[in-house]
């Protein structure tokens, strides 16, 4: 199946679309919408990706995902929380910042709700945690977290927490 994604350049310049595998191996940049839930505790949505996607296993925040060609990173965030964890809370966007490592930008969004949340079949499980302890895990864990995860609590975490 392919999987169409927005490709731009290093400084964010809309470029096309193309199958995100061969973006990916081309080493080209792509666009992705990352989203933290926060409960009424003022704990994070996080979720464990399961065997059937890129990274299996890996932590990521509550959702993540790819900017579809024509897609705005605001559309993108929403979509893929309602994919993910069935979700429709409200998102503000707190943050963006880029890696090189891995060629994508990120924009960083923000929503609050107590669920109810259903996976689907790209998460393995679904936990909340807090601010502290998820930090922690990224300190501990940086192999098995998704780079933009590490990168949003080693950066905006306090954001995330007064958000």
């Amino acid at each position: 199946m392919v999987d169409l994604v927005s490709v731009s350049d290093k400084d964010d310049i809309m470029l096309g679309e193309m199958d995100r595998q061969i973006a990916k191996k081309k080493k080209l940049w792509r666009r992705v919408s990352l989203i933290a839930i926060k409960n009424s505790k003022n704990q994070i949505l996080m979720q464990q990706r399961s065997h059937l996607v890129d990274r299996p296993m890996a932590w990521n925040l509550s959702a993540e995902g790819h900017v579809k060609f024509g897609e705005t990173y605001a559309q993108a965030a929403r979509r893929e929380l309602k994919e993910e964890v069935k979700s429709s809370a409200k998102l503000i966007e707190i943050a963006s910042f880029r890696s090189f490592k891995v060629r994508c930008h990120y924009h960083l969004f923000l929503g609050k709700s107590d669920g109810p949340f259903r996976k689907n079949k790209e998460v393995h499980q679904l936990v909340f945690m807090g601010i502290k302890e998820a930090a922690k895990a990224v300190k501990g864990n940086k192999e098995n977290m998704s780079i933009g995860c590490f990168i949003a609590l080693t950066r905006y975490g306090n954001l995330i927490k007064n958000g």
